[in-house]
């Protein structure tokens, strides 16, 4: 990672080593004239640059000018070997300089299914070179073949730099015929040699000899060799420092391949206090480690270390142990037999090194009396235990005498109980961490991806609703949003709790007490209060439970209470008039079974002694303890109600809701592998783009995402149910399954679970909130919106930006005057997603333009970003090695304008995951031949088209960067569609978008700036709906936009009769809008303003008004069957003869409405307010 010395100083004064490397490169440029010099001055520019890239992996700078320096290096070196051959054809070029041309040179990231393997190819890089040799019939030329890749690794010995794409060169050739065994050592001990002697441990070197070592031919490998490699990363890992998690990781992940070789060629007998030991002391440490990658590299190098076998026999362990139980037991006697305790120390000391470990002792003996070998139970010690009994010879030698066991303290005995719990307790937690190992590995693998957006992660700010005033005669609380830290919600969120802890309940006793002497409900209020976090105060219905609860506990202290209950009886001497006194003066029945079970007892005391005063005091004290109960289990059931079960995070696109949901996942995995008690939750990512065929079905959505995705086995599926999950649900948009009840479908109640969902607000319609409640129940729901960065957060994130190495152009300072400079670009900027484009865009931006007056806005910044990136994809694509047709692909590509061809497939790419129900991800395999256009190999242009776009690739799976990429994407292929003579067969005439507002937006933004160009036509859609059926999805498109960028249709075109079905107005003002005898079938209405509108004689079948005004609307003799009215208000509005059958009503406000003779549903009169309202002559069904 570069600082910001390095940068302002590297290119100018050439105090680093990619100054150097620059300077080098400039003086080798002008020495070609002197090509002997201009080679020299190359390989110096190419070591430094290699050094720099080395330490600077991030830098496309860096890494750019190195490419240069190396593919000049090797124009250079392929023109001196041509003028070598022209003056003098007898005279062969140098060998070392056609190797160092060919193969030290290039860029090597060759797909495999492009290496050409028929008998007249020449390879032409050692990839090639090595799947030629490992060919099973190789051509008349294998000798020369085998010649070369001996030059190569010569020459890559001969060579001091460890850069790593040498590196990935040479490791190329680990396989070598078995012939080539003494070539094979050589390549293996420059390995060893470079790490040893390296001042640095190099990642390039670790990986290379993890690789030659794994990818050898077995014939090669012996195993004196490995021991001694195995000696050497020891003594190297004993040096790394214990806070450079990043080489231990390095380290780690070498030498577990390095095990898996021992243990692949059976090494053996390997020295147990010398390597075995401190390894494994090391690694098990390591694997409770608090960094992730390090704990997770460590747990795999032990268990592959416990496969190689140390030469310590099981026996020979078993005797030492029992050896030092048998000399503590010895010494133990003879302390107390002479009366000496200062030799008890020596005797203990003898104990614990005896049961130090006995548990292997134990399992390695009975592995030797029963000569049984099972890898399935090789860690279950418990199991072996539990089988000594049955073996004779082992329980007398294990078992210590009785005497000696009467001798040990009950303390010491405690406490070796309490370290076999302990032990259990952490043996079954490594259990549970191997279950889990799929989860974990599976979400870090995921998450490779997102890296980038991982490390400029800013802590986001967010508003939460919290309570304010409550609204007397009205349970309703009053809330409004309050600024708050997103973490420290999420924080709350996952502690919240649902029952009192020991804190409380002592919190709780004492105010009880307080109560009791003050009488004063206010301060027992604040203390409740005081068990929740802000947004979770008592509501005016917790309040009254909690009123009616003190009610009956001052009832139950009084005094009058006690006499009176105390007279009633000593004058009766009845059960029944206790009970019945009681809940007479208390009010309410506050009398239960065990309560009455007490009071018998009391009573036939009382009859058995007489004693008056006895039965008063039992009496009294019955009445406190029933007192504080009731008080108690009031506030406990409030608690246990109130516990938050979802949390649903909102925002607009690209706000950083799904890194904010990675790094919560990630940080609490960090959390759960360092506890050392089972408490913290397990987390669980889902992308729900990627699983929408599981979600919203009605079935239980963890265990067949555990099944199917993660495949686990059903009943380890089932030992999860106990433990606490926190499920993170990302993108909830993202599917198309949104209108259920969230966590009934899904069956998260099966779960002990807390559910966090994140969505885009504009995919929910109004009431959305029941949606996600847990069991219908509100108190267990909270919601958080993420809201745009401030000036604090945009700084930050640019910081963060510059110095992990992503711009070499601009630092911080830069980046933030050149933004001032520009309009609205601020503005802009206060969403992560356009910040991040806007900093890889606006150098390429500025540096093009003549003036720094720029007009910028969100389209142009998504347009200047796709440029960039594809602008840098032609780069890569120069430098990387092609086979014939892609070159020839690649050719045709640059000569019709490769950025132009880049757009062109990324757009139809996009509008054919919109076709195909609006995917997000793709899957795509040979079956699915609909996308093999666009993902299929055979195709060389479409294959270099595909590397080209911002796409993310997981296995069969295929997304873009950011979904808001994609709507951009959709949206301009729409707007293709106005450059078309023929209409009729365009997108934008075939296919909706009123499901997807990311796409709406992004099209009204673009015809916003050109309004002129494209309203005629867009009216014309309209106007031709009248007459044409065909038109209807364009006129739909059209009148969405319309609306959206704010149209006045009353002063545009007249709206009567047209036929715009399936069109989305949702949340627009359209008061007085004139839209009689049209057709508006599945139009959406929610939340629309109709006050006043004309629909008579309107089709709105299956038509979505949820929450929308219409009051005082004509909808006289509309077809609404199945209409969706919940929330709606129509009042005053003028419903003659219309039909409503089949309609929800749900809350639906028709006071003083006019339905006479309208057709109304059976149930309607139940759940809608027609108070006012004229319903004569009108019939249900």
């Amino acid at each position: 990672m570069m600082n910001n010395i390095y940068k302002k100083f590297s290119k100018t004064t050439g105090k680093t080593h990619f100054g150097k490397g620059i300077k080098h490169l400039k003086e080798a440029q002008d020495q070609k004239n002197d090509p002997t010099n201009a080679v020299v001055l190359y390989k110096e520019a190419i070591r430094n640059l290699e050094i720099a890239h080395d330490h600077h992996q991030s830098s496309n700078e860096i890494k750019m000018t190195l490419e240069q320096a190396r593919r000049e290096l090797s124009l250079l070196d392929n023109k001196i070997i041509d003028n070598s051959q022209s003056l003098n054809e007898n005279t062969c070029p140098s060998e070392e300089n056609i190797i160092e041309a060919q193969f030290f040179t290039k860029n090597l990231l060759v797909p495999k299914n492009n290496l050409p393997l028929s008998e007249d190819d020449i390879p032409s890089n050692t990839l090639q070179l090595a799947c030629k040799l490992r060919q099973s019939e190789l051509p008349d030329k294998q000798e020369g073949l085998i010649t070369l890749a001996r030059q190569i690794i010569i020459e890559f010995v001969k060579t001091k730099a460890s850069g790593s794409d040498l590196v990935n060169e040479v490791i190329a050739l680990s396989y070598l015929p078995d012939s080539e065994k003494e070539i094979y050592k050589i390549l293996l001990d420059d390995f060893i040699n470079k790490i040893k002697n390296s001042c640095l441990l190099h990642d390039s070197l670790l990986k290379g000899l993890s690789h030659v070592i794994r990818h050898a031919n077995p014939k090669h490998l012996e195993l004196g060799d490995l021991v001694r490699i195995l000696k050497i990363l020891k003594e190297e890992f004993e040096n790394i420092h214990t806070q450079d998690k990043e080489q231990q990781i390095k380290m780690i992940r070498t030498l577990g391949q390095l095990f898996d070789a021992m243990a692949d060629c059976k090494v053996k007998d390997l020295r147990k206090e010398e390597l075995y030991n401190p390894l494994y002391n090391a690694l098990e440490k390591l694997s409770g480690d608090s960094n992730l990658e390090l704990a997770y590299q460590a747990k795999y190098a032990y268990q592959a270390l416990i496969c190689i076998r140390h030469d310590e026999s099981p026996w020979k362990t078993f005797q030492k142990r029992c050896t030092d139980i048998f000399q503590g037991l010895a010494k133990l006697a003879g302390a107390i037999t002479s009366i000496d305790p200062g030799r008890l120390p020596e005797a203990f000391e003898h104990f614990d090194k005896g049961f130090e470990g006995i548990e292997k002792a134990i399992k390695g003996a009975i592995v030797l009396v029963k000569e049984i070998h099972d890898d399935n139970d090789k860690n279950d010690w418990k199991y072996h235990l539990k089988q000594l009994d049955k073996v004779k010879n082992l329980r007398e030698l294990a078992s210590p005498p009785l005497f000696s066991i009467k001798l040990l303290s009950k303390a010491r005995y405690i406490n070796h109980l309490q370290l076999i719990q302990r032990d259990e307790l952490k043996k079954g937690r490594g259990e549970k961490l191997d279950q889990l190992s799929e989860l974990k590995d599976r979400f870090f693998s995921d998450i490779s991806e997102f890296n980038d957006d991982l490390d400029l992660y800013v802590k986001p700010r967010g508003k939460q609703k919290v309570p304010v005033k409550k609204l007397l005669g009205n349970e309703k609380m009053v809330f409004e949003d309050e600024d708050c830290d997103v973490e420290e919600v999420v924080d709350g969120f996952l502690k919240s709790k649902d029952e009192l802890t020991p804190d409380d309940k002592k919190i709780l006793e004492k105010a009880i007490d307080e109560f009791l002497n003050s009488k004063n409900k206010v301060s027992l209020l604040k203390t409740v209060n005081g068990f929740f976090a802000l947004e979770n105060q008592l509501t005016l219905k917790d309040e009254k439970i909690l009123d009616i609860a003190t009610n009956q506990f001052l009832a139950l202290k009084d005094k009058m209470l006690l006499e009176e209950v105390t007279n009633k009886f000593l004058s009766n001497s009845n059960c029944e008039v206790i009970n019945n006194t009681i809940n007479d003066l208390s009010k309410s029945t506050i009398i239960n079974d065990e309560d009455i079970k007490y009071i018998n007892i009391v009573v036939n005391e009382y009859m058995t002694s007489n004693d008056e005063k006895s039965f008063e005091r039992t009496l009294n004290e019955f009445l406190d303890f029933k007192a504080k109960k009731i008080l108690e289990t009031t506030v406990k059931k409030i608690v246990a109600s109130k516990c938050k079960k979802v949390l649903l995070i909102l925002g607009i696109g690209g706000t950083g809701k799904s890194t904010f949901n990675r790094n919560l996942t990630r940080h609490l995995w960090q959390e759960y592998n360092q506890q050392t008690m089972p408490q913290s939750p397990i987390p669980l990512f889902i992308a729900l783009a990627r699983i929408g065929k599981m979600i919203n079905k009605g079935e239980d959505l963890i265990e067949i995402y555990l099944k199917e995705e993660c495949s686990l086995p059903i009943n380890m599926i089932n030992n999860l149910r106990n433990e606490k999950f926190v499920i993170i649900l990302d993108g909830y948009d993202e599917i198309a399954e949104r209108d259920c009840q969230c966590y009934e479908s899904n069956r998260f109640s099966k779960w002990n679970a807390k559910v966090i969902i994140s969505c885009r607000p504009e995919y929910l319609g109004s009431g959305y909130e029941k949606m996600f409640y847990p069991k219908n129940d509100e108190s267990g729901f909270q919601e958080l919106t993420i809201t745009p960065f401030s000036k604090t957060e945009i700084q930050l994130y640019i910081k963060n930006y510059v110095n992990k190495g992503h711009s070499i152009h601009f630092d911080t300072d830069t980046y933030l005057q050149q933004i001032k400079k520009i309009p609205q670009l601020e503005d802009l900027i206060s969403n992560p997603i356009l910040l991040k484009i806007t900093l890889i865009a606006l150098p390429d931006l500025i540096e093009r333009e003549e003036t720094t007056a720029l007009q910028i806005n969100r389209i142009n910044l998504y347009e200047e970003f796709l440029k960039t990136w594809f602008d840098r994809a032609q780069k890569r694509l120069l430098i990387i090695q092609k086979i014939d047709k892609e070159k020839e692909a690649f050719r045709c590509l640059n000569l019709n304008d490769f950025s132009k061809s880049c757009l062109q497939f990324s757009k139809d790419f996009a509008a054919e995951m919109f076709k195909d129900n609006n995917k997000v991800v793709i899957e795509y395999n040979s079956n699915n031949s609909n996308w093999e256009p666009f993902l299929g190999n055979e195709d060389a242009k479409c294959y270099l088209l595909r590397f080209s776009m911002p796409l993310i690739r997981r296995r069969t799976e295929y997304w873009f960067l950011h979904k808001s990429i994609r709507d951009y994407l959709i949206a301009m292929k729409f707007l293709e569609s106005f450059k078309s003579t023929k209409l009729d067969v365009t997108l934008f005439y075939k296919q909706s978008f009123a499901s997807e507002p990311g796409v709406q937006q992004f099209i009204a933004e673009y015809i916003q700036q050109k309004l002129s160009d494209f309203e005629p036509k867009l009216l014309e859609f309209i106007e031709s709906s009248k007459k044409d059926e065909h038109v209807q999805i364009a006129s739909a498109n059209a009148i969405t936009i319309l609306s959206l960028i704010g149209a006045q249709f009353k002063n545009l075109i007249d709206l009567n009769g047209c036929n715009i079905s399936g069109a989305d107005l949702s949340n627009r003002i359209l008061n007085d809008l004139r839209l009689a005898k049209a057709k508006l079938n599945q139009v959406n209405f929610q939340n629309v303003k109709l006050r006043n509108a004309n629909l008579l004689s309107s089709s709105l079948r299956d038509a979505d008004f949820k929450g929308a005004d219409l009051t005082f609307a004509k909808l006289q003799s509309t077809l609404l069957q199945g209409a969706n009215f919940q929330n709606t208000t129509l009042q005053n509005a003028n419903l003659l003869n219309a039909n409503l059958q089949n309609a929800t009503l749900q809350n639906a406000n028709f006071q003083n409405a006019d339905l006479q003779y309208a057709k109304l549903p059976s149930t309607s009169l139940r759940c809608a307010n027609f108070k006012g309202a004229n319903l004569s002559r009108n019939g249900t069904c």
